[in-house]
């Protein structure tokens, strides 16, 4: 999104006069809604997806959401140690853990979970829920090096439980929460998604084609148009000017 934020600020810069009178919301619907909804969730995909891989790889996102991986046994140690205090820091708060499959089946209650490998045979590992119906929970196995998101709900028989959902399908919708950003064109409430509704309008024609399916072909012809893309209108940015970063 680095990119998208050079042409926000780009933009933003004043370039109208104290006279220039704003569109209404109303225009502004008018002027930035996509002739195709598809093309735009699919910017929207793909732009979101390039984004949340980043920040995995630097683990924070360019809002300063940390995302630091802990280790199965690194959280195991301070349950064992002191589950009091192992609770109280962990309670509603996701954490990122990277670990390895020990086990994929169903609990009494026939939902999904997975069991990552903390080193011990039966204590001292994650025994993770997850949604069954998810495609990477059916596509992983046994052996299989994991990357989670997870929620402690407790610790049972010497491990470690919790809620678990892949780290790149929360960053994903970390991502699109910071950047206020949604699947479905609505009114822009702030001036990143602004520009990123400008950006698909103007270069519709030019990304239809691409952005046709949600993969690195459309990504690659959006970063390509942002350098072609032209300055709005005067109105709109007198508008955009108004709303939150």
């Amino acid at each position: 999104m680095k990119k998208m934020m050079i042409l926000c600020a780009v933009i933003s810069l004043p370039a109208f006069s104290a006279e220039t009178m704003p569109f209404s919301d109303a225009e502004v619907l008018a002027y930035l809604k996509p002739s195709s909804e598809d093309v735009f969730s699919n910017a929207v995909t793909v732009m979101v997806k390039n984004d949340a891989e980043a920040s995995l790889q630097k683990n924070i996102t360019k809002h300063g959401t940390k995302l630091t991986p802990f280790t199965v046994k690194e959280v195991a140690k301070e349950f064992d140690k002191n589950e009091i205090t192992a609770t109280e820091k962990y309670k509603d708060r996701p954490i990122r853990i990277k670990g390895v499959v020990n086990k994929i089946g169903l609990d009494a209650l026939d939902r999904g979970v997975i069991t990552i490998s903390g080193g011990g045979s039966f204590a001292g590992n994650l025994v993770a829920s997850v949604d069954k119906t998810s495609e990477w929970v059916r596509e992983s196995s046994k052996g299989n090096t994991v990357d989670l998101m997870c929620k402690i709900s407790g610790y049972v028989m010497l491990n470690v439980a919790a809620m678990c959902e892949s780290s790149l399908i929360y960053t994903q919708a970390l991502v699109k929460k910071e950047y206020g950003l949604q699947d479905v064109f609505s009114l822009p409430r702030n001036k990143f998604s602004a520009i990123f509704a400008y950006t698909i309008k103007v270069n519709e024609k030019e990304i239809a084609e691409s952005c046709s399916k949600p993969d690195d072909n459309c990504f690659k012809k959006i970063m390509n148009v942002m350098d072609e893309t032209k300055k709005p209108d005067s109105r709109f940015v007198s508008w955009m000017s108004k709303l939150p970063e």
